[in-house]
């Protein structure tokens, strides 16, 4: 997916979810970090870590 599509992706999400979103980010940040650190060796859990870091600043900023 393109960065344009992502990112309309994400301000549907946000109005979807308007009250609910840093919940949704927090935990999914949390269950896929957990998963990643107990599978994988490698550097996914921290690609996801700073996808979850910029969507709350999207949601902020968007706020």
């Amino acid at each position: 997916m393109d960065k344009n599509k992502r990112m309309e992706a994400a301000y549907k999400f946000f109005e979807k979810y308007n009250r609910y979103c840093e919940f949704i980010l927090i935990i999914s940040l949390c269950d896929n970090y957990a998963t990643y650190d107990s599978l994988y060796e490698d550097t996914r859990k921290h690609e996801y870590k700073k996808f979850i870091e910029d969507m709350i600043c999207k949601y902020k900023f968007q706020k």
